[in-house]
């Protein structure tokens, strides 16, 4: 916008001066009007049209070299370098077909705009000789000075006004992508339980069918039902429906029919952020660690805690050694730091992050409830805690380790804990005989279900 307002200031000023040189020039203005306004109409349409066309095309280049990166260990063993490599090149030879196209629309505009001020300059020179003494050689020559520049300054005015449109364009399609995209938040949603909650962490899943698409049902009427405290084992196949079960708890996947309760609150009816926010913590295969941001905002994003909890916790799972060893000592310094200046760590080290970061996150819902001015706690939230395949990738040891951190941390503590794994070597050693419960699924449907010692005999092959 504001270069927009420079080329028609500077426009103005220059016709102004050209007018005091030579009156009879603006008998033209309205033909150099008209002139100007079809060929910024031609431009611009067909300019916007190659612009959407470039996007469109540069987006297909994009995607393949992503997925070429994504996929480059299957390329590898199948032998498709070379097929890749002709996909990518036709894909950007498109590309750059719509950029080609636009380069020769611009150079047209310089033509056309570049024949318009020759034949102004050349009516200014007619027009002076024709009608000698009515101006004077600085005059003149001040005017075919104008001229010379004022090309360039069409030129950019032009350009200026064909930014300003792309620049709303992208703001309409904005305005529009916000305003169609479907929010994940439906009505009903609107229920604020009281704290604690929830006080024990009791699951009820009953009749839970969820599905991608109306031909592809993932989970089809599971029921099971998990006691305040207990540990609950889902075990199966891959594509059993494991992963779109704990999908489910989070509200990142709606259910067709059935309902799921915790401390006999229906989840549907709480809204998706304060579902993850107090009912549920997670630990994923995959931590997720932000390299750019400090240790401290990836162990408590909300700065609730003081830095003595921090490092209790990092110092409980074996950490605190490890980041102690880079260049700095000092407790803040060390947890103001990004996590790329500190040590790198292993795929275990980085796991036990993530564990470290879930019993900080249980503390800091504690704190935070017993600290509200609004609702008052005097009980004690139990967040129930998710394993999604937690220690699948880990050594031995590591994972001995992590097990014992949380059976001593979250389990001993009487919360529930929902298990996700296809690896069974190492469950058997925290379950509670007559208390713990394993549950086997299989094509979404659940199979077996019961007591650990009853189930696992079953699952375990010889």
């Amino acid at each position: 916008m504001l270069s927009l307002s420079n080329q028609i200031f500077k426009l103005l000023v220059q016709i102004t001066l050209l007018f005091i040189a030579q009156k009879l020039l603006a008998l033209t203005l309205p033909i150099c009007v008209v002139t100007v306004y079809l060929v910024q109409k031609v431009y611009l349409r067909t300019s916007r049209q190659l612009r959407l066309l470039e996007l469109e095309s540069q987006s297909a280049v994009y995607s393949s070299f992503l997925e070429s990166v994504e996929g480059i260990a299957t390329i590898r063993s199948f032998g498709w370098e070379k097929e890749i490599e002709n996909a990518n090149i036709v894909y950007l030879d498109k590309s750059q077909q719509p950029s080609y196209i636009l380069f020769c629309l611009q150079r047209w505009l310089n033509i056309v705009l570049d024949l318009m001020v020759a034949a102004i300059a050349t009516g200014l020179i007619t027009l002076a000789v024709l009608l000698r003494g009515t101006t004077t050689a600085g005059q003149i020559g001040m005017a075919l000075n104008i001229v010379l520049v004022a090309n360039t300054t069409l030129l950019g005015l032009v350009e200026a006004w064909t930014n300003l449109e792309i620049s709303l364009g992208a703001i309409s399609r904005l305005k529009h992508l916000e305003a169609e995209t479907p929010k994940e938040y439906k009505p009903g949603e609107n229920y604020i339980p009281a704290d604690p909650w929830p006080s024990s962490g009791k699951v009820e899943i009953d009749n839970v069918t969820v599905a991608y698409n109306p031909e592809a049902v993932a989970l089809r009427n599971v029921t099971i039902n998990v006691l305040a405290g207990q540990q609950l084992v889902v075990c199966g196949r891959t594509g059993s429906g494991k992963s779109t079960l704990l999908l489910t708890l989070l509200h990142l996947l709606d259910a067709k029919s059935g309902t799921i309760k915790v401390d006999g609150l229906d989840l549907s009816l709480v809204p998706r952020s304060l579902v993850r926010q107090r009912c549920f913590i997670t630990v994923a295969q995959d931590p997720f660690v932000l390299g750019q941001a400090s240790l401290r905002f990836n162990l408590d994003p909300s700065s609730f805690l003081s830095d003595e909890s921090i490092v209790a916790v990092l110092e409980r799972t074996s950490l605190w050694s490890h980041f102690k060893s880079g260049s700095s000592t000092k407790v803040n310094e060390i947890l103001n730091s990004s996590m790329a200046s500190l040590p790198q760590m292993s795929t275990g080290q980085s796991q036990l992050l993530a564990l470290a970061r879930a019993i900080l996150q249980g503390q800091v819902l504690n704190d935070s409830s017993s600290t509200s001015e609004a609702h008052p706690s005097h009980g004690r939230v139990m967040p129930i805690l998710l394993l999604d395949e937690a220690t699948s990738s880990l050594d031995p040891t590591t994972e001995s380790a992590m097990r014992s951190i949380i059976h001593e941390e979250f389990t001993e503590k009487g919360h529930t804990v929902i298990a996700i794994t296809h690896r069974l070597s190492g469950v058997t050693e925290d379950m509670r005989s007559g208390h713990d419960v394993v549950a086997l699924l299989s094509q979404g449907k659940v199979d077996k279900i019961g007591k650990a010692e009853h189930v696992l005999g079953t699952l375990i092959s010889p």
